[in-house]
């Protein structure tokens, strides 16, 4: 690694192996040195600086014996940008996860198939199900009978045409056998040319279209 050369000459590599990775280096140097090929496993090493800078690398490496000598030889790429990256894309993804969670609207994907991928915490509050229940589940199983063979035509044409849906309503059923009026809108979800899944998101409008029906009647009456 270019941040470690000039710091190399004269010094033990194992004072600069970080603390965190010292125990996993030492074996498997040791694991080298007994095998007949004399080959360290590769794999991933932290490393620091003698100003402290943590570097990660990736290690490839072995024995080489000479009459009674062993050297020990390695090839360190420097892959701490890479290390960065990665532990980026991760908080991102876990700032994601938790207001997926946290929303107050519910919140599903849907693959091709009409199979539930995942589902956030609200869907699995309405519906009465716990996530494991919904996750790998046809989203048609949460339909109410009347409302399935529209929204698997809904859906199929949303996959092959890839045009989004935008404020529709249907009646999904809860564990508990209770109708629930949901209004949602459907965005497809592509890559590299392909519909690979589809967002659904939705909120409950039971309680407003029991009030609609009731105005209506009340209307009706007079």
């Amino acid at each position: 690694s270019s941040d470690l050369s000039p710091e190399l000459v004269g010094r033990q590599l194992i004072g600069m192996v970080s603390r965190q990775s010292r125990e996993a280096f030492i074996r498997a140097c040791e694991e080298g040195f007994c095998s007949p090929e004399g080959m360290i496993p590769p794999g991933d090493l932290m490393l620091t600086s003698s100003q402290g800078r943590r570097i990660f690398v990736s290690m490839k490496g072995g024995w080489l014996r000479q009459e009674s000598r062993a050297y020990l030889w390695l090839i360190l790429g420097d892959v701490t940008e890479q290390v960065k990256l990665m532990r980026r894309i991760k908080e991102q993804e876990e700032r994601f996860a938790d207001l997926f969670d946290i929303s107050p609207i519910g919140m599903l994907y849907v693959n091709p198939r009409g199979i539930i991928t995942s589902c956030n915490l609200f869907v699995s509050n309405l519906m009465g199900h716990p996530k494991n229940e919904i996750h790998g589940s046809l989203f048609t199983k949460f339909v109410a009978p009347r409302e399935v063979q529209r929204l698997r035509k809904e859906f199929h044409a949303l996959f092959v045409e890839g045009r989004g849906i935008k404020g529709k309503e249907c009646v999904l059923r809860t564990k508990s056998g209770e109708d629930l009026t949901v209004q949602y809108d459907v965005q497809v979800i592509s890559r590299k040319g392909h519909n690979i899944q589809a967002l659904m998101v939705f909120s409950d409008i039971t309680e407003k279209k029991r009030l609609e029906l009731e105005l209506l009647e009340k209307n009706a009456e007079m």
